[in-house]
């Protein structure tokens, strides 16, 4: 398994700003984990923070592959970020007038 940090270093270490990642499950299936799922959601989250993007995670199977740029899941994992985003900003805004 890889982590999000060394996928940060080769990145920084190759002056990367975008990425696709692949990889297979050893049964065969092309379908995401839940395991699949939280790793790619953290790492769009991690690479948005440092202004750089996740195109794809493909999963390759038996027959066919999945994915996730595909599945509109990258969109909908960055629409929630942009959304959390906001809502911390305007918390931070009221909190702010408060002072």
């Amino acid at each position: 398994n890889v982590t999000i940090r060394e996928i940060s270093d080769i990145m920084h270490r190759n002056k990367v700003n975008n990425l696709i990642i692949a990889h297979n499950h050893p049964n065969g299936e092309n379908t995401p984990s839940n395991d699949d799922d939280s790793f790619t959601k953290a790492l769009v989250m991690f690479l948005s923070l440092n202004s750089s993007f996740l195109v794809d995670h493909i999963i390759v199977g038996e027959d066919g592959y999945y994915s996730y740029r595909n599945a509109g899941r990258i969109e909908k994992y960055k629409d929630e970020i942009r959304f959390y985003c906001k809502r911390i900003l305007r918390i931070l805004h009221l909190i702010s007038r408060r002072e």
